[in-house]
């Protein structure tokens, strides 16, 4: 019984660090976003495309990660109702 408790208790903590992570990178791709329009309407000409380049390549960094973080938090809250 402890050890199932305690098992519980560390795929728990392992579940919010995920969490947390998934936070931040809503905040990042939120930021990307911000970052994309402030890029279309300030940046000119061959800046612009480095921008936007920059922009994109944030954004889409930081979705996947947050699918890869999605897919981990549901996997530990598998393994936790199978306790």
């Amino acid at each position: 019984m402890e050890k199932i408790e305690l098992k519980k208790n560390v795929l728990d903590l392992e579940y919010n660090h995920e969490s947390h992570k998934s936070g931040i990178f809503l905040a990042l791709t939120t930021t990307g976003i911000l970052g994309f329009f402030g890029n279309i309407l300030l940046l000119k000409n061959s800046l612009f495309i480095i921008g936007l380049f920059v922009t994109l390549f944030v954004i889409l960094l930081s979705v996947v990660a947050y699918y890869k973080c999605s897919k981990r938090m549901k996997l530990i809250l598998y393994q936790i109702e199978n306790l």
